[in-house]
């Protein structure tokens, strides 16, 4: 590892102070003189340790920090170096968006015409409490409404729009092998890559890292990282449920709703939550990079988080944070066992997941040479037979970093109806139902400053399966709805 300039200026006045002690001199200033280079020392200790943990983040970070070149929009900027205010660090960013989403009327569906300004706000914040210890926080806009987005739109006469508690969480890492997590955080899976969840979403629980470098790197393999979240999404916080107790989901009391979503009678609801775990395994030749990830993601109680998507379902986010929305969460697309239902057709979802993304640092290309990457990812939910699958694959050329950048992003998504959850999986790319469809997603993206860079996305997107009374099988948009077109602007500040 190359010694920052920092210390190794450091490490010279050592030496000199040292050379300065053997000589003969008066004893309190050989007694000043001692105390000053023990200052010194402890400096430089700190500054090497700082050095460490630096390079072993970049060495083996999560899935995300490899991933970047596969994403479709790329995260927020980390809030480790940004503009420093006391022991806390600030940075964030502004995005203004131009929208519009069309679909002609078919297929038992309306037309859609939805043509808007938007824009997003994120304020990131961390504090380092100790060598070992940091907090980590971000505010950001966002409807109530849609747990999915950060985005508001333009609307609400001229009404002050909400600022949330986007994620807030401590990280503890006791050495360079070590991290554990807790609070409202990001699933450490999640790799912005538009597929298992959405770029916006953050989970209340804990997650564990666990890194295993390989040394000397035998045939280009870096290490290994084991990595575990355990996240809770709902509270009901009830007693048990009589026996014989009305089961319905319209303008339901919660026990009713929860019975109308497959709690058993007789018992008391529990949490919903989910069990991740899974591994990433790094390989690097050259300028050829390859990352290899597989996880597992098992759900308790799965309807409850269906159960959010109506109306009834409301005291699920009102018990929790105090504000009841005013509104279901526009986030369907599951298959459920009655129409508009709040109980999966799928029994249960444990979805394996598993992702392989092969990179190369810089492809000749138009007299340029070009980072090109590939991310294709499957999953599968085990725990059903009917409409379980899910793929992906992005290719993505260019970068985004520097003035005069250009990235250029091909995608093509597909999540059967029972494949994912819709309630966690990205919005963007079918808005009105997460799966249960297929999306091809271009974008080309132009950089003007570090700070400042424009994107535009062309969405289109189709549905895979009609609604099969006979199977109870329901879904909110079938085969026979037309084509739906998205197109979106995007101008990114960052500060």
């Amino acid at each position: 590892m190359d010694m920052p300039p920092r210390i190794i200026v450091l490490v010279l006045i050592l030496f000199t102070w040292s050379s300065a002690l053997k000589a003969d001199g008066p004893p309190d200033e050989i007694a000043s003189l001692k105390e000053e280079l023990r200052q010194l020392q402890q400096v430089a200790l700190r500054l090497q340790a700082r050095v460490e943990r630096l390079e072993s983040a970049r060495e083996s970070a999560p899935a995300a920090a490899f991933v970047a070149q596969a994403v479709a929009i790329p995260p927020a900027p980390a809030s480790v170096e940004g503009n420093k205010l006391g022991p806390i660090r600030f940075d964030g960013e502004f995005r203004l968006y131009f929208d519009s989403l069309t679909r002609h009327e078919g297929g038992g569906a309306p037309r859609v015409q939805n043509i808007r300004g938007r824009y997003l706000l994120h304020l990131d914040f961390s504090a380092r409490l100790n060598s070992k210890l940091t907090f980590n926080g971000r505010l950001s806009t966002a409807p109530i409404t849609n747990e999915l987005t950060d985005i508001q739109d333009f609307a609400g006469g001229v009404t002050k729009h909400p600022f949330f508690l986007s994620h807030a969480y401590v990280d503890y890492r006791p050495n360079p092998y070590l991290t554990l997590q807790g609070g409202r955080l990001d699933s450490p899976f999640n790799d912005k890559s538009r597929f298992l969840f959405d770029i916006d979403t953050r989970f209340n629980g804990t997650t564990e890292i666990v890194r295993i470098p390989f040394k000397d790197a035998p045939f280009g393999f870096k290490g290994i990282q084991f990595l575990a979240g355990q996240y809770i999404f709902t509270n009901p916080n009830l007693p048990i449920i009589p026996a014989g107790t009305a089961s319905t989901a319209a303008t339901a009391t919660p026990q009713q709703a929860l019975l109308a979503a497959g709690t058993t009678p007789g018992t008391q609801p529990r949490v919903s939550a989910l069990f991740q775990q899974g591994f990433i395994a790094d390989q690097s030749i050259g300028s050829i990079s390859q990352q290899a990830q597989f996880d597992m993601q098992i759900y308790r109680n799965p309807n409850q988080l269906r159960l959010l998507s109506t109306a009834a379902g409301a005291f699920l986010v009102g018990g929790g944070i105090g504000i009841t929305p005013s509104g279901p969460q526009p986030t369907v697309g599951n298959a459920t066992t009655t129409p508009t239902g709040a109980v999966l057709n799928a029994s249960a979802f444990r979805v394996a997941h598993v992702s392989y993304t092969i990179a190369h640092g810089a492809v000749p290309l138009l007299n340029r040479n070009v980072p090109i990457s590939l991310n294709l990812q499957f999953a599968r939910n085990t725990a059903t037979h009917s409409a379980r699958d899910a793929f992906a694959a992005i290719l993505t050329a260019g970068r985004s970093k520097e003035h005069g950048d250009v990235r250029v992003i091909g995608a093509f998504y597909r999540k059967q109806a029972n494949s994912l959850i819709s309630e966690l999986t990205e919005n963007d790319i079918a808005i009105n139902s997460n799966v249960n469809m297929n999306a091809y997603v271009g974008r080309f993206e132009y950089t003007f400053t570090r700070a400042v860079s424009l994107a535009n996305d062309l969405i289109w997107t189709n549905w895979i399966r009609s609604s099969d009374p006979a199977a109870n099988f329901f879904v909110p948009l079938g085969n026979a709805v037309p084509t739906q077109f998205r197109y979106q602007a995007t101008l990114i500040f960052k500060f």
